[in-house]
């Protein structure tokens, strides 16, 4: 009788431990192939075997599928293989959201008009919408009408910084003026009002906007005759539609630095309330 019952306890222990290898040679068949499945699908978003260079032409709609396909597989190395591809796909999409016009750099200070901030990036937006090929800004600067009144013409001396204390400078309408008389272009803006989001739009339409800001982008300070002493004129670009930045070309040539600036839509928008909402668009 004892014989008997040992024998089918070792039976039964024998059946079990069957059962549990049966169970894990399926379990382990099973990850084999599920993580075949996963490199297999991977190899398609990578140029090489190892699945080391992503794809150039890959797309976020191959990404996302694989993401939502494998969302419930807890597996590092997968992981960070997606997260790979969304830092590749993300800064491919920040660099296709660029909107920036190859516009041709004019210095004014290297020229000798150390306040010709708004001729020099008018004559710039010109000569990149095909106008004023030939003219020089020294001869642009000369042919820009003066006034005492900035809203008939240049203020103060356009060619050097005396008075010191005080802005030179010409307002957007008698700038406007200006660029439809020298060039013959009708289309230019005075935009004085718009929106920074209306002007970036213009960018994006292939339109170089001229925008009153500061030198440097600082604190406007020293308030008179409506504008700031460290009023800056610029040309407004470039625009991002991801990042939001903003690509703006300083006619001031500088030393140590660039004149291209990249800075915040959060940045240029309060520069440009502060200072009225000033801007012309040359189209």
């Amino acid at each position: 009788m004892k014989e008997h019952a040992k024998a089918i306890i070792i039976c039964i222990f024998a059946c079990i431990i069957t059962l549990c290898s049966l169970v894990l040679i399926s379990f382990i068949d099973s990850v084999d192939v599920y993580n075949a499945s996963v490199e297999d699908d991977l190899r398609l978003l990578y140029e090489d075997y190892d699945n080391n260079i992503i794809r150039s032409n890959i797309t976020r709609i191959e990404y996302n599928n694989i993401k939502i396909k494998y969302s419930n597989l807890k597996n590092k190395r997968l992981n960070k293989k997606i997260e790979q591809i969304n830092k590749y796909l993300t800064k491919k999409e920040i660099k296709q959201a660029w909107t920036k016009l190859n516009i041709k750099y004019i210095s004014q200070n290297e020229n000798g008009v150390l306040n010709g901030c708004e001729a020099a990036c008018l004559l710039m937006a010109l000569q990149y919408k095909g106008y004023l090929k030939n003219t020089t800004l020294k001869q642009f600067a000369k042919a820009m009408p003066k006034s005492n009144d900035p809203e008939k013409g240049f203020y103060l001396d356009i060619y050097t910084k005396i008075p010191p204390d005080i802005s030179h400078w010409i307002a957007p309408k008698p700038l406007r003026d200006f660029g439809v008389a020298a060039s013959g272009n009708e289309k230019i803006v005075d935009a004085t009002g718009y929106s920074l989001d209306e002007l970036d739009n213009e960018v994006k339409n292939g339109n170089p906007v001229i925008i009153y800001l500061t030198a440097e982008f600082t604190k406007p300070e020293d308030w008179k005759n409506g504008v700031p002493k460290n009023l800056h004129v610029q040309l407004l670009a470039g625009y991002n539609e991801i990042t939001k930045e903003h690509l703006i070309i300083d006619s001031w040539k500088y030393k140590n630095k660039s004149s291209y600036w990249y800075k915040s839509k959060k940045e240029i928008e309060k520069l440009y309330n502060q200072l009225g909402k000033r801007a012309v668009i040359v189209r």
